[in-house]
């Protein structure tokens, strides 16, 4: 399977911490990811790699929304993935 895109959204109720937000970062064959200092490079490879372990359940479910597009070459068709789990509680999984 290919990723195609990702988003992700963390609300952090903290009044010190920001929310954490990807909003439909696309993929291609090869990516580059540039970025000046703090725009959030380090936190879609978090991210990103948060999710490849949730799906393969070697580690727990991490807070927040994520939504996931891959292409799968075998099938020809695109798998989405939904997850929300918010205050330690999965509240959907698609």
């Amino acid at each position: 399977m290919i990723l195609k895109q990702i988003s992700y959204l963390f609300e952090n109720n903290s009044e010190t911490a920001d929310d954490w937000v990807l909003d439909n970062i696309s993929f291609q064959n090869l990516n580059l990811i540039v970025g000046t200092n703090s725009t959030g490079k380090s936190r879609l490879i978090v991210v990103i790699n948060s999710f490849a372990r949730m799906i393969l359940q070697k580690s727990k479910v991490f807070a927040g929304i994520f939504k996931v597009k891959f292409f799968d070459e075998e099938l020809g068709q695109n798998i989405y993935y939904e997850i929300t789990r918010i205050s330690g509680i999965i509240k959907e999984t698609i």
